[in-house]
């Protein structure tokens, strides 16, 4: 376990060093001075169809729902290019053979790497949690339920996603691993494909949409979810540990 938490803390030191949080905090701010500049414009729009406070409730709406979906963007970009390269960049590189030299396995290297990415995707969500409110509190507006979860919610979607890419990127180009991870979703079939069965489900992580529709999670809800993350994220780490086990280093 201290190994783990030594290759975790080092992979942590490695995002800081290629400025890989720096970018998640860039993203974090134009997405949060896009929402703002926008804010205002779709406010004074929205008070012009009824009663001051109709509009001005209209307009919060989707103000949160224009944040949400530009953050849910800028946070599987931030994932799926720290998931991509976590494990083989330093693999493909042949920098992994010293640290292999040591007493580390090879498992212990890619959990260790992947709760370093990990990390900084919980990084990204907390920041958007403070960004969230931030609006709120500049533009008056009242955050829901539905916004109040939105950055626990984009967290285990953004695990799920970098659980797949860290897998993908053992097997072709972290480019590649990342373009496809993108899209590599159940949302994009339905039943009965069976790739809908195999490919983990992301649409029902979309704070977004659960803010457009005014929607609430019940507590029953968010715990399946959160479960469903973990389960998906557990089996695409083991996959992960598979391949990598099986590779020939540089």
């Amino acid at each position: 376990m201290r190994a783990i938490l030594l290759i975790a803390a080092d992979s942590v030191r490695w995002m800081l060093h290629r400025r890989l949080l720096v970018a998640a905090a860039v993203v974090a701010l134009g997405i949060t001075s896009l929402a703002y500049f926008v804010s205002g414009e779709i406010r004074d729009s929205m008070a012009e169809l009824g009663p001051d406070e109709v509009g001005a409730d209209l307009g919060g709406g989707m103000v949160l729902t224009l944040f949400f979906g530009l953050a849910e963007l800028g946070g599987t970009l931030v994932t799926l290019l720290i998931s991509s390269t976590a494990v083989a960049v330093e693999a493909a590189s042949g920098a992994v053979r010293p640290v292999l030299a040591r007493p580390v396995s090879r498992t212990e290297l890619v959990i260790g790497r992947y709760l370093g990415a990990v990390v900084g995707i919980l990084c990204y969500s907390l920041l958007m949690g403070i960004v969230v409110y931030a609006i709120s509190v500049a533009d008056d507006l009242d955050l829901g339920l539905p916004a109040q979860l939105a950055p626990w919610l984009m967290a285990c979607d953004n695990l799920m996603r970098g659980s797949v890419a860290v897998l993908l990127s053992l097997l072709t180009r972290p480019a590649i691993a990342a373009a496809v991870a993108f899209f590599a979703g159940a949302g994009w079939f339905s039943p009965p494909n069976p790739l809908y069965f195999v490919l983990p489900s992301y649409d029902r992580f979309s704070a977004s949409t659960l803010v457009m529709e005014g929607r609430i999670l019940t507590f029953g809800e968010l715990s399946a979810l959160t479960l469903y993350a973990l389960d998906v994220s557990a089996i695409f780490l083991l996959l992960s540990i598979w391949r990598f086990r099986r590779m020939e280093l540089a």
